[in-house]
């Protein structure tokens, strides 16, 4: 309907906006111009910088390692488990480790005290 004129009255509202801030910063004398100059060069030193190079440095070694551990325990799950590994498997889930573990801290004492005899 009148969409075409709605969008060219906003485009000349934005072109008299932009002309009024271009002239206003136009008109700024040089004192004035050095002044801001100088308050964005002091607000940018006191900004912290997120990317330093230490911190840069840190970050690709912890993504390195990262990946190599996942790639460390990826090629162990595609190895095929050993008779041993799945005994002591199924061990671990059946209902008699249940008990084993109530007791735990009587058979980690016990272990202490063999070692140490």
């Amino acid at each position: 309907m009148n969409t075409g004129n709605h969008n060219m009255n906003n485009e000349k509202l934005v072109e008299q906006v932009c002309n009024a801030l271009d002239d206003s910063v136009n008109r700024i004398d040089a004192e004035t111009s050095q002044c801001i100059v100088a308050a964005r060069e002091q607000a940018l030193e006191k900004m912290p910088r997120r990317f330093s190079l230490p911190k840069l440095f840190a970050a690709a070694a912890t993504a390195f390692s990262i990946l190599i551990a996942v790639m460390i325990v990826n090629t162990q799950l595609n190895q095929p488990l050993e008779s041993e590994e799945v005994e002591a498997m199924e061990l671990a889930t059946t209902q008699d480790t249940f008990e084993l573990y109530e007791d735990l801290e009587f058979y980690t004492w016990l272990v202490e005290e063999d070692v140490t005899s």
